[in-house]
């Protein structure tokens, strides 16, 4: 744990984000009935293509937005220059 701690923390995350892996690592190792260190690749994959069988099944994807549009329901706000062409 201290050197995974270590590498988190050399990759410049956060000591929320090492106790969030920490957790996920956790519920991995339940998973299978191993310690983190017996898991190989091929179980990390494993479990990470349940969950997100599982996550498909529970909700629908939802659309992404991109971030720079506008919501459907919001207004175009004019500029200073359409007001005045609007009150000519």
């Amino acid at each position: 744990m201290q050197r995974f701690e270590r590498n988190i923390s050399i990759l410049g995350k956060s000591k929320r984000t090492f106790d969030n892996y920490s957790r996920h690592v956790a519920a991995l190792a339940l998973h299978f009935g191993k310690v983190p260190t017996e898991l190989d690749p091929e179980d990390i994959k494993d479990y990470l293509f349940e969950l997100q069988k599982r996550s498909k099944t529970l909700q629908p994807a939802k659309p992404r937005r991109n971030h720079f549009q506008r919501p459907p329901n919001a207004t175009k706000k004019s500029s200073p220059s359409e007001k005045t062409a609007l009150c000519i």
